[in-house]
């Protein structure tokens, strides 16, 4: 799962114009697949208490919110001409929020019904 995001993030952050942090979430959360949310929110659940898997969480969770941070560091240097250095500070705290609502959306999706999921 997480190849297929950073070959995306990539593009994302290769692109002329970069989305920006609200276009770049609703991108990353269209492409949610509630059968991978799933599997996602079960292996978080055993981080909580195996520390090799809360290990190999706590690495995916860094690679992803690195290749967030890239996209959204394009965008501020692309779109809002930002110095890169500037750049790379700002993207900081952004990147970390857009991680954030990201998961967000993992679990809510991964909680839904296949009711709900159909419905939607």
């Amino acid at each position: 799962m997480l190849a297929k995001r950073a070959d995306v993030l990539g593009e994302y952050a290769a692109a002329d114009v970069p989305p920006g942090p609200d276009e770049l979430l609703s991108l990353l959360i269209a492409a949610i697949d509630p059968a991978e949310a799933r599997v996602g929110v079960q292996t978080w659940g055993e981080a909580t208490t195996d520390p090799a898997i809360r290990g190999i969480v706590v690495d995916m969770t860094d690679r992803m919110r690195a290749m967030l941070h890239d996209c959204v560091t394009a965008w501020l240097v692309k779109v809002e001409h930002q110095e890169p250095a500037r750049a790379r500070e700002q993207a900081t705290p952004i990147a970390h929020r857009v991680m954030a609502l990201y998961q967000a959306e993992l679990l809510y999706i991964a909680l839904r019904t296949p009711t709900e999921e159909t419905a939607s």
